[in-house]
């Protein structure tokens, strides 16, 4: 995965993961993090989360991953509040694609300078073109949004669905 790489390449030791669906992202950072390492994985759903905390014991990894159920939102605040900011060494979002912007801007808090921010689906099947479709032009947005913080280097890798890395500057 190419998360695990950017993991391994930049030494992370702090992980965030918004939107952990049945936690494959999450197991695959916490199994490449070194064992004094941390992922904190946010998750809306009580249902998935669940699906994904047995998916941590299955790999042995519980110990290593913070699993945050609720909105990703106020979990991102909450650990700006908590004293996280500048703390993380990558984050990796691919959540709910209208909040990619807010998702953004609170990771670019939590993250250390030089941090590593990977935002998946920023091609959306090519929707960002199409100006009909709500969900491609908001993550077409994101992407605008990305590029015009200054606050990082951009790189939109067209794999997949889109695979966006950014460097905190």
């Amino acid at each position: 995965m190419l998360n695990q790489f950017i993991i391994k390449l930049i030494s992370a030791q702090k992980v965030l993961d918004i939107g952990v669906y049945t936690g494959a992202s999450s197991l695959a950072s916490a199994l490449v993090v070194p064992p004094e390492g941390k992922v904190y994985s946010l998750e809306k759903s009580i249902k998935f989360a669940q699906i994904a905390q047995e998916n941590f014991k299955k790999y042995e990894v519980s110990d290593r991953i913070n699993l945050i159920i609720g909105d990703a939102s106020k979990s991102l605040e909450h650990l700006c509040q908590e004293g996280h900011s500048g703390t993380f060494d990558f984050s990796y979002i691919d959540a709910d694609k209208t909040n990619y912007p807010t998702y953004f801007n609170l990771s670019l808090q939590l993250l250390r300078q030089g941090g590593v921010l990977a935002v998946d689906n920023t091609l959306f099947k090519g929707k960002v073109f199409d100006l009909d479709n709500r969900v491609g032009q908001q993550i077409d947005n994101a992407n605008k949004t990305f590029i015009s913080s200054g606050a990082v280097d951009v790189l939109l890798l067209n794999i997949g669905d889109g695979y966006t890395l950014m460097r905190k500057r």
